[in-house]
């Protein structure tokens, strides 16, 4: 058997190496995936919008595609240059994922080591059982025993260790092998989540929904996702939705702790009558059933704290701080500590984690955050460097940033930061007001440091994005008047 799946997999390759070449892909630096060899209808939904999808196309990290019956397409990923394909995956959609550098394994010897050359470069030589093996369809094959199951594993632990590239490399290797893997969807959900990008995890957790409607850490994860105001604001209907799910895996999995504490979040969040004694009574329903969900005890410190039960509310609140282990939890416990503006006591769970896992954007920000709002300025620039490092895409950084800056009376970095988040592809209207308030922000250092050609500039600019702002145009007439 194992002789058989070698020919299966030393074939395929072969093929695929041979047809890689005459295909030629149009594949650049800026390009994730093109699709190429559509038979049959198949679509790509962008930002909502569905269109037809033909070949070849240029594709971006995120984007789904799907194909109906008797359809099939070829993707070529093209930082490592495989090609998946998709066959008639409809009503499912598969995410493009965000591909990190490919690099090797950082500890060999750790738990699913053994999958080293699994994520390794694709290399045209082929040797039996040899290191240069590096086809995934050969590290599938030849194994006798569950090889999903055992890189979905290795996943979940590069994860647990903060090896974000090594997780996504091995969830995107066993959705390679099965586009339909929903275990596999609800991994890059997670990682996403870690990493606050909301809206990716949200689409992969409900790709991995639709896939199995049963599987209860998804609904779990989507319903915690649809609670984020960083999502898109947590409207009624997302609210809605989160406890329906949450409820939802409660039905699968009675005593699923988390499941229970968010249906505790919905029912505060809608402001249901009763629902802040519901609320209460399935948080602490939820520590009896764990005792270490951290989440539960922050949750119900607030709870409390709304009630006047003030000095209960400071129990389960430390309780939860000094239990929290690992970068989810640190995280939650920051994040709880910053919204009850206890600023520097959200530093000390920032800085545990930023040992475990010292490329997480969102405790960078977080750090810089909490550091300029108790007058730490020029210490807070370096961590609002990092997040913006590690995520360039976040305007939120580099809108903090800016302001540090000011802060520090340096309008002129101020302004070049604020032209890089101005550069950024996607501006929302949020943003587009943060870009005003920051141009004006700049002016105002310009003017006071005396500088008035630069502070005339930052204001017309602002006056550009925001013409009927009467405040702007005051300033511009007193400062025309000025320079005259």
């Amino acid at each position: 058997m194992k002789t058989r799946g070698f020919v299966l997999a030393t074939s395929l390759l072969l093929i695929q190496a041979v047809h890689a070449q005459e295909r030629g892909a149009p594949c650049d630096k800026q390009t994730t995936a093109v699709a190429l060899e559509t038979k049959g209808q198949c679509s790509c939904r962008i930002e909502g919008k569905v269109r037809p999808l033909t070949a070849p196309t240029k594709l971006d990290a995120g984007q789904e595609l799907q194909c109906n019956k008797k359809s099939s397409l070829t993707l070529r990923m093209c930082r490592t240059q495989r090609d998946i394909p998709i066959k008639e995956n409809a009503p499912a959609w598969y995410i493009i994922p965000k591909v990190p550098p490919v690099r090797p394994i950082d500890d060999p010897t750790m738990p699913g080591g053994r999958h080293a050359r699994f994520f390794s470069p694709p290399n045209p030589r082929i040797e039996p059982g040899g290191k240069q093996s590096s086809s995934i369809a050969f590290s599938i094959l030849q194994r006798d025993r569950n090889p999903v199951e055992d890189v979905l594993k290795y996943g979940n632990q590069a994860r647990n260790r903060s090896k974000y590239e090594d997780s996504i490399r091995a969830y995107q290797a066993v959705l390679d092998y099965d586009p339909t893997n929903a275990r596999a969807l609800y991994g890059l959900g997670n990682l996403y989540t870690d990493q606050h990008e909301w809206r990716a995890a949200e689409r992969a957790y409900r790709a991995a929904f639709k896939l199995d409607s049963h599987l209860a850490d998804a609904l779990v994860a989507l319903s915690f996702v649809l609670l984020q105001t960083e999502a898109g604001s947590a409207s009624q209907s997302r609210i809605a939705e989160a406890e329906m799910l949450a409820r939802r895996a409660i039905d699968l999995q009675p005593f699923n702790a988390a499941a229970l504490d968010l249906v505790g979040v919905a029912l505060e969040a809608r402001a249901s009558p009763g629902g802040e004694v519901e609320a209460e009574r399935l948080y602490r329903r939820a520590i009896q059933m764990d005792r270490r969900n951290v989440s539960s005890y922050l949750h119900l410190s607030d709870s409390l704290r709304k009630t006047g039960r003030s000095a209960e509310a400071e129990t389960y609140l430390e309780l939860g701080v000094n239990m929290a282990r690992g970068v989810p939890a640190l995280l939650l416990v920051a994040q709880k500590l910053f919204a009850n503006e206890r600023y520097a006591e959200s530093q000390k769970p920032l800085r545990r984690l930023l040992k475990h896992d010292s490329r997480n954007h969102a405790a960078h920000y977080l750090l810089g955050q909490a550091l300029a709002a108790t007058g730490k300025h020029d210490k807070a620039i370096a961590p609002l460097k990092s997040a913006i490092k590690e995520n360039p895409d976040s305007f939120a950084a580099y809108e903090a940033l800016v302001w540090a800056y000011l802060e520090l009376n340096r309008p002129k970095k101020a302004e070049e930061v604020l032209g890089a988040a101005m550069s950024l592809k996607s501006i929302n209207d949020n943003e587009s007001k943060a870009i005003v308030l920051g141009l004006v922000g700049i002016g105002d250092g310009y003017n006071n440091n005396g500088a008035l050609t630069d502070a005339l500039r930052s204001y017309e600019r602002a006056a550009k994005i925001d013409p009927d702002n009467l405040e702007i145009q005051r300033r511009l007439t007193s400062l025309r008047e000025l320079i005259r």
